[in-house]
């Protein structure tokens, strides 16, 4: 009997999930079969109201595409929380003026005034810091507030060097909405 490849490399995942992270996935098998037979529920109730075009679809689907979506719901299924297969985040800070700090407290996420490409951050509140003081010295602005936020690192290229060692992100304009910023009660000295 010829085992299918795909169906193998899903029982591998399910196996070495259920073997690192017993307990997470127990938890997480018992609630997602809790869902899922409520799901199953409003599905059937869906099904019928809709004259079975659930099921008909369903059974019109290639069975290797059905396979494997079965496959991937079977693996999703022991997945704990299932986050970080998703995303995998890093945290990253920004020094933020008076009028992009209103911003942030009036909607929770970082607005991009004007034209540019995006928004720079960097690797440390210390390094966040850094730039603040210098920016304050050099340009007499306001006093800065550091923010920090988790970005996906998919959102991230490579980091380039700014203000004498200060690593900089840029996050393009299209996923800050997506950031939410948390605002810092202090801030970190710099060294320099």
């Amino acid at each position: 009997m010829r085992i299918n490849r795909v169906e193998q490399v899903q029982d591998n995942v399910v196996k070495l999930i259920t073997e690192r992270h017993p307990t997470l996935s127990a938890i997480s098998i018992s609630s997602k079969q809790a869902a899922g037979e409520f799901i199953a529920e409003q599905v059937d109730l869906l099904d019928r109201t809709s004259g079975r075009l659930v099921s008909e679809s369903w059974s019109n689907l290639d069975q290797n595409l059905r396979d494997e979506l079965s496959g991937l719901l079977k693996v999703a299924s022991v997945v704990p929380g299932g986050k970080a297969l998703r995303h995998s985040y890093t945290t990253l800070y920004r020094a933020v003026g008076p009028d992009e700090l209103a911003d942030i407290k009036k909607t929770g996420h970082f607005v991009n005034r004007g034209s540019a490409e995006g928004k720079y951050f960097t690797d440390t509140a210390e390094h966040a810091s850094s730039y603040a003081k210098q920016a304050v010295k050099a340009f007499r602005d306001p006093p800065y507030t550091i923010v920090k936020t988790e970005v996906p690192a998919s959102y991230l290229g490579t980091s380039i060097e700014v203000d004498g060692g200060i690593h900089a992100f840029v996050v393009p304009e299209k996923h800050l909405k997506g950031l939410r910023p948390k605002i810092l009660d202090s801030s970190e000295v710099p060294k320099k």
